[in-house]
């Protein structure tokens, strides 16, 4: 029998590619091993350091704040993981960062392929953005937000709570800001953000 010889792109794609994957992938197979390795001391075994927590119980929680399914180059879990920037890089070099390339590029293909945590999960958080349809999730509202100073922030509105708007800052930072101190601009937005979550409940 003859075999066709392989030609020098095919050579290269599947050298860079791999082979192709005989399943998809998954959270807990794929995914979690990695983050327990490196990230659980931070962010596992109920540690949330910038309010990130990457158990399998709990990183259903991050799907459409540091993860948007489907963008790994959106989202924030990623966006650490590559950063050039030494003070927002995940795992920090102290700790044993940063993650391999080939670790790296199992959790960008984890998030591309809309970050499931099992196999139904995929076509579901695929379909509605990483949030469950009729859940009671807050509207999240990323852009700049402006205090009272004039300081503006880069940052996604998780939710207003206690007179205290939620934002979560690109590196997974988690901040509670009085409403109070803000302009009466970003207020006012962060507020109606917050009544059209009540309206919903």
């Amino acid at each position: 029998m003859l075999l066709r010889p392989i030609s020098a792109a095919s050579l290269i794609a599947f050298t860079l590619l791999g082979a192709p994957r005989a399943e998809a992938i998954d959270y807990k197979k794929d995914i979690l091993p990695i983050f327990e390795k490196k990230c659980f001391e931070c962010h596992g075994n109920g540690k949330s350091k910038g309010g990130i927590e990457l158990g399998m119980d709990r990183v259903e929680g991050q799907i459409g704040t540091s993860v948007k399914p489907g963008d790994a180059d959106k989202s924030v879990l990623y966006e650490v993981l590559v950063t050039d920037d030494e003070e927002e890089l995940m795992p920090p070099r102290k700790k044993g960062g940063p993650l391999s390339k080939s670790e790296i590029a199992k959790v960008k293909e984890w998030i591309d392929a809309g970050a499931p945590l099992d196999a139904k999960a995929a076509s579901e958080m695929a379909k509605d953005g990483g949030e469950e349809e009729g859940g009671d999730s807050p509207k999240r509202v990323a852009g700049v937000w402006t205090n009272k100073a004039g300081k503006k922030i880069e940052a996604t509105l998780l939710e207003v709570k206690d007179g205290k708007a939620v934002l979560q800052l690109r590196n997974g930072k988690t901040y509670h800001y009085p409403l109070d101190q803000l302009s009466d601009e970003s207020r006012e937005k962060a507020e109606n953000a917050g009544s059209e979550k009540a309206a919903g409940e």
